[in-house]
């Protein structure tokens, strides 16, 4: 067969299995079935799929994200835990060792999300409740915030310093101005 490249066949038989023939159509479905069912079960969004949008403002793209943002709340919520524990053994066993307390009250645990936001609309849901919150309930809904105490306290001293250098320039010009009266 090698030597004089002829192939000898039975009435039916066939040589297909020599070549290469694929079903392009049948390969490109398995393909996109297999990456649907990936993102699929492992709630991850296909962000290279053209459905999902390359524009989206911050909330469209939370409700696509949705069943990771609560995959995410869940390890929170287990992580959580997890350090809480830890911190509660480091506690007892400083306890022990210094025979003085420690409060493990005083550590905050703070875990954010990296998903988009939009800023612009929370500030005016904030300022639409401006008659109806406390200004510290306002601060604490923006994401950058996080001790709006704080905040009011650098905003009250910002303010007060600003008071006082209007009043000093007002001042220096009712000086300048006497000054240039008197020559």
């Amino acid at each position: 067969m090698k030597e004089d490249k002829v192939l000898l066949l039975d009435d039916n038989g066939d040589a297909k299995w020599l070549i290469k023939d694929v079903n392009d159509g049948w390969v490109e479905n398995f393909k996109l079935r297999l990456n649907k069912d990936i993102h699929k079960f492992s709630f991850t969004p296909d962000f290279s799929d053209e459905a999902f949008g390359t524009n989206v403002p911050g909330v469209s793209l939370r409700l696509k994200m949705l069943t990771s943002e609560e995959l995410r709340n869940t390890k929170e919520m287990y992580f959580r835990e997890g350090i809480r524990k830890r911190m509660d053994l480091i506690g007892n066993y400083l306890n022990i060792i210094n025979t003085n307390e420690l409060t493990r009250g005083l550590i905050d645990m703070q875990f954010s999300d990296s998903l988009p936001q939009n800023i612009l609309e929370i500030t005016q849901i904030m300022q639409n409740l401006a008659n109806d919150l406390s200004t510290e309930t306002r601060l604490s809904l923006l994401p950058f915030i996080s001790n709006p105490a704080d905040e009011m306290a650098k905003k009250e001293k910002e303010d007060s310093e600003n008071i006082e250098n209007s009043m000093t320039m007002y001042t220096r010009l009712g000086q300048d101005h006497d000054h240039q009266e008197e020559e």
